[in-house]
């Protein structure tokens, strides 16, 4: 008999990640993820062909990651943490043989990318002024901290000091240190080598005031030596460059900063001897480079490929919550489907008609799929023990939002659902607030409708995946207009009979915790929430977070300062007198995104009140708990999660 999902089957959960085609397209090397039995994260590599047996490449107590076929396909390059304390270089044989360590650094390598003759690796570290250091005692350093950036600290990542990314280059068989291509007070990420192997082009801010403003643009740096030349002057992001065959032209996602964080990115090419820019995709609409929100997948968006005539890219990007695969004809701009569909495709691969995807759908976790001429088939079954475990069924919705606007979402049943059953309703609200739910597998969805909960999750304005309008749409207006089409998308579901207004939870991360904590304040409809991660107060999170001085200057009329009235406004804290609804905070303690300071905010003002709230801390972990965190926190913040709704919402309506 089938039994419903539990929070500590995050224990059995198995990812599959980063898939990379061999040049001759037969087979596959992916990254197998788990959780071991010391409940910390494991990865292997492993390969298998079209209709083959999936079989282990690499074994060992560590974690292997980010593999990368040289050019001829005969060796591969890795990451590991074998015999080092951060991620260091290794290349394996494909036909068996031991792996070679290449690069000997304390410093975490980053990025491999084989040089076209397969020679050289090139790849990116975080390098202090001094350059790349090997794995010998550093010198002593003060644990005082003399701050004089204005960008001095990163979720993730931590207080940034003086060391930058750089992109350094090394022999493949390890015969000579790596030598550092790129230097100054910049970050060089995403490097590409040239077809002749002359150059490496890169994604780089290197502009005087770059702490300044969201902005980087494509480089090309010399191999041998000499000055960088700067391709493009775009007045928002680059990344992600990848050259033409013929190294005549290089492709890269970006954007011109049109509506600060909302602006949709879409991919471009620029001449690589120097020229005007060209929006490849804009005339689709449907932007590149975007994904959906998930717990249970990892992976970055992978760059554009070239065909081998190079008259297609191929790209991935989201439409209406889901996440594909599509090609673009490089003469007219002409875009395609190539794997679309209900699902989350979270990364992939591509060669001259063979296309490697990792999806997932919101009964599956993630599995890798090899499409060819339009077929399909199914390499892996990484996850057997779903398969006795009974999911919440899915509805689509189409909503009425307020003020005439479309909204998007889904309804999750309880497993065994029975219309003529009352069930409580939690509303799940998602982060950016320029981001999307969609199509993929959702662990904390899924187990909260194993609590017979009915969950609805919904894009309301400001959401992306659904063009530029939209993802723009709650500029000035956090907790004005998008509040309201929450609430609509709540009072439609409610004319449903099995749906129990009288017991409705509501809960979120980030942004979602934002939305959380401004519902609470504005109405007593709810009888539980569980903010996460959340920002309480615009003002106070404009100077302590790591991005929040980037983006509230678009997002909000300006400065806290220039603004204070319209800040405090728009700040739940603001409201804190108005709820009622019991609470429980959880909060990251090393979150540099929405500081702890905001959790502890929210949390005085509403004890000082004498409310019903819980304050939950998870040590060491950052604003990505929920999602890349350590397992054991990831399963107990799911666990409190849990409890406060059973406790609030699990009873018939009565005293709480």
């Amino acid at each position: 008999m089938a039994r419903r999902i539990a929070a500590q089957d995050l224990y059995n959960a198995v990812w599959v990640e980063d898939p990379q085609l061999a040049p001759a397209g037969d087979q596959v090397v992916f990254v197998r993820k788990w959780v071991g039995e010391d409940r910390k994260y494991r990865s292997h590599l492993y390969r298998v062909a079209r209709g083959g047996q999936v079989a282990p490449f690499t074994s060992g107590a560590k974690t292997d990651h980010t593999p990368r076929w040289s050019p001829d396909g005969t060796r591969l390059a890795f990451l590991s943490n074998r015999d080092s304390e951060r991620p260091q270089l290794w290349v394996i044989p494909v036909v068996g043989g031991e792996a070679v360590r290449i690069t000997n650094l304390k410093e975490a390598v980053t990025d491999p990318v084989w040089s076209p003759d397969g020679r050289h690796l090139a790849f990116t570290a975080r390098v202090g002024p001094g350059g790349p250091q090997g794995n010998g005692t550093p010198p002593p350093k003060s644990d005082v901290r003399v701050i004089t950036r204005l960008r001095y600290k990163l979720n993730g990542t931590g207080w940034l000091g003086d060391e930058r990314s750089q992109v350094l280059v090394v022999p493949a068989d390890g015969s000579a240190p790596p030598r550092q291509v790129t230097s100054g007070d910049f970050d060089h990420t995403a490097p590409a080598w040239s077809p002749d192997g002359s150059r490496i082009a890169v994604a780089a801010d290197r502009s005087d005031d770059g702490d300044y403003h969201n902005r980087s643009d494509i480089w090309l740096v010399p191999v041998s030596g000499g000055d960088l030349v700067q391709l493009t002057a775009a007045a928002g992001p680059c990344g992600q460059p990848a050259w033409s065959p013929d190294g005549a032209t290089i492709a890269y996602f970006g954007h011109e900063n049109t509506y600060g964080g909302a602006t949709q990115p879409d991919l471009w090419l620029v001449p690589a001897a120097g020229g005007v820019p060209r929006n490849l995709t804009a005339a689709s609409g449907l932007g590149a480079g975007l994904g959906t929100a998930g717990d249970m997948h990892a992976g970055s968006t992978p760059p554009p490929r070239w065909s081998a005539d190079g008259q297609i890219l191929v790209y991935g990007t989201s439409h209406r919550g889901a996440t594909g695969v599509y090609q673009v004809e490089v003469a007219t701009g002409t875009v395609s489907p190539l794997a679309t569909g209900p699902r989350q495709v979270f990364v992939w691969d591509w060669r001259d008609g063979h296309l490697i995807v990792a999806s997932s759908t919101p009964q599956a976790m993630g599995d890798l799929y090899w499409w060819r001429d339009g077929e399909e088939t199914r390499l892996t079954h990484a996850n057997p023990w779903l398969d006795q475990v009974e999911l919440g069924a899915v509805e689509e919705l189409a909503l009425a939002g307020a003020e005439g606007w479309p909204m998007h979402g889904w309804l999750m049943h309880p497993p065994q659902f029975d219309p003529g059953r009352k069930y409580p309703l939690v509303l799940h609200i998602h982060g950016g607030p320029h981001a999307a739910y969609g199509y993929g597998f959702f662990h904390e969805l899924q187990l909260l409708a194993a609590q017979d909960f009915c969950i609805l999750y919904v894009n309301p304005r400001g959401s992306t995946t659904y063009g530029q309008e939209f993802a723009a749409g709650n500029r000035h207006d956090w907790g004005g207009g998008d509040y309201r089409d929450l609430m609509l998308a709540v009072d439609q579901v409610l004319t449903r009979p099995y749906v129990d207004a009288d017991r409705l939870g509501v809960t979120g991360g980030s942004y979602g915790g934002y939305m959380t904590n401004w519902i609470i304040g504005q109405t007593r409809r709810f009888r539980a929430a569980v903010t996460c991660r959340s920002t309480c107060n615009r003002y106070s999170q404009y100077g302590t977070s790591d991005l929040a001085y980037f983006n509230s200057d678009w997002e909000f009329p300006g400065t806290p300062w220039d603004h204070p009235q319209f800040y405090l406004e728009r700040s739940p804290i603001t409201y804190a007198g108005n709820i009622t609804t019991p609470l429980m905070i959880m909060h990251s303690e090393n979150d540099l995104r929405c500081p702890i300071s905001q959790a502890e905010e929210l949390f005085v003002a509403l004890k000082r009140l004498k409310r019903k709230v819980v304050m939950v801390r998870f040590p060491d972990e950052n604003h990505e708990l929920s999602r890349s965190g350590k397992p054991v926190h990831r399963v107990e913040r799911l666990e409190h999660l849990l409890s406060w709704f059973v406790r609030h919402l699990g009873q018939q309506p009565g005293p709480g």
